[in-house]
């Protein structure tokens, strides 16, 4: 099954809340995650040019107490939001109402995913041509949810077994849908921001 670009909110098993986000595409394959100062972005691959304004964005970010994961530039307001102290749910439903969705052919949803250290609390959130959906969403330890652009445009739960954000990512690579192409996962341990790319 393709389901597009998909962002991931859960626990790995002692409870400790992480974001993932995987790049997923029939077209623009060539493309990959660099991160800088707690900043991740999708660029094309070195060489590589294209010519859509949608290929390159910021796709994770820290947001003080908030990790942040997105499909597009709404990572950059969602995170400005937070810190400057709207609460989350206001900063997702924002931030995503003000962008719409992604004015291309298909008229592809913005998706996000936050990760509330100070509550605790985990978040998605979605637009498209037709709904604005914003959700805190119940995940226990051992547990991850799911949101992606095409077909599964609602709360959908997956399996992620690895302690930690490399393994995290890998996984995310590895889940049953076509088309993978890159990814992160990140979780804030004891105050640093911990993260792996593939």
């Amino acid at each position: 099954m393709y389901i597009g670009r998909f962002v991931v909110v859960g626990r790995d098993n002692s409870g400790t809340l992480y974001v993932g986000y995987r790049v997923s595409g029939r077209s623009q394959p060539d493309r990959r995650i660099v991160m800088k100062d707690e900043i991740a972005s999708v660029v094309p691959n070195k060489g590589v040019e294209y010519d859509n304004p949608f290929v390159t964005y910021p796709c994770f970010r820290r947001a003080g107490d908030c990790l942040v994961v997105s499909n597009g530039s709404q990572t950059w307001p969602i995170g400005e939001k937070i810190i400057s102290g709207l609460p989350v749910k206001d900063s997702l439903s924002l931030s995503l109402l003000a962008l719409e969705y992604e004015r291309d052919q298909y008229h592809t949803p913005r998706i996000a995913a936050v990760a509330d250290y100070s509550r605790d609390e985990a978040w998605l959130g979605i637009i498209t041509d037709s709904k604005l959906e914003v959700r805190k969403v119940p995940v226990e330890a051992g547990e991850a949810r799911l949101l992606a652009v095409y077909e599964l445009t609602e709360v959908t739960s997956v399996d992620i077994a690895s302690e930690n954000p490399e393994g995290i990512a890998q996984e995310l690579m590895e889940l049953p849908y076509e088309h993978p192409i890159c990814s992160i996962a990140s979780m804030i341990k004891a105050g640093y921001v911990e993260y792996g790319v593939r």
